[in-house]
């Protein structure tokens, strides 16, 4: 205590460093990182199979020794988790396992974004077109409308940044339209895919909704499941699964 009433700064500076600690949990992280190992730390931080999925993929490493690098193929927008399974030393080794995070089913379906009452997107269209073969239907939902009754058309284009845009198709408006819009016929690089309702009565379509349906690259049929974890609700499905 001497030295800290000659330098009451160093007394201050004690004190505010233990609110500090006290406020960041930096006592209780300590004593979790010397409590538990990596891999169950882990496992508590992150979901285990939804979102980032990193509790599932420390798991398979761990059971299975994976050391071979599968492809991680994940449904949902995160970032990169990699780093959780990762074997620096065989970076070059090609595995015929994958790991499939959040797995959709076949099919999956979106709600494009509306931008305007007759102008629609499709965002992210490459982050999807690495995991979807194509476009399978779309759906136009008016609650309040019946749609066959309007005369109309819609205009389905792409758009890269720098704004130069090409038609892919042109269709007479109805409730649900088959399509088969291939991805790999695209070339996506930061494009987007718009929908625009072509509306020659000038109609409100303040109420319209437009839905995509995706049909899934990767069919589990197609591969031999070496591990799978369903969530109850049916969203988060994640597998390690292996080509036939």
């Amino acid at each position: 205590m001497p030295k800290f009433k000659k330098n009451p700064k160093i007394l201050i500076l004690l004190i505010l460093l233990i609110i500090f600690a006290i406020n960041t949990n930096f006592f209780k992280n300590i004593y979790r990182i010397i409590q538990y190992k990596f891999h169950d730390r882990m496992i508590t931080k992150y979901p285990y199979c939804g979102d980032e999925s990193v509790g599932y993929l420390i798991y398979l490493k761990k059971k299975y020794k994976i050391n071979d690098n599968p492809k991680i193929i994940n449904y949902i927008h995160t970032p990169p988790v990699n780093w959780s399974i990762v074997n620096t030393k065989e970076l070059i080794r090609n595995s015929k396992k994958l790991i499939l995070l959040n797995y959709p089913g076949l099919e999956f379906e979106i709600n494009l974004n509306k931008i305007n009452n007759n102008l629609f997107v499709f965002k992210d269209i490459d982050f999807y077109a690495t995991k979807f073969d194509k476009i399978k239907s779309i759906e136009l939902i008016d609650d309040l409308n019946d749609l066959k009754k309007i005369d109309t058309k819609i205009d389905i284009s792409v758009v890269d940044k720098l704004k130069n845009k090409k038609n892919i198709k042109n269709l007479d408006i109805d409730s649900k339209i088959k399509l088969d819009i291939a991805f790999n016929n695209l070339i996506i690089g930061e494009k987007k895919l718009y929908l625009e309702i072509d509306d020659k009565n000038l109609y409100d379509f303040k109420n319209l909704q437009i839905k995509i349906l995706l049909k899934n690259k990767y069919n589990l049929k197609n591969f031999k499941i070496i591990d799978e974890s369903e969530m109850a609700d049916g969203n988060g499905n994640c597998y390690y699964v292996e080509k036939i």
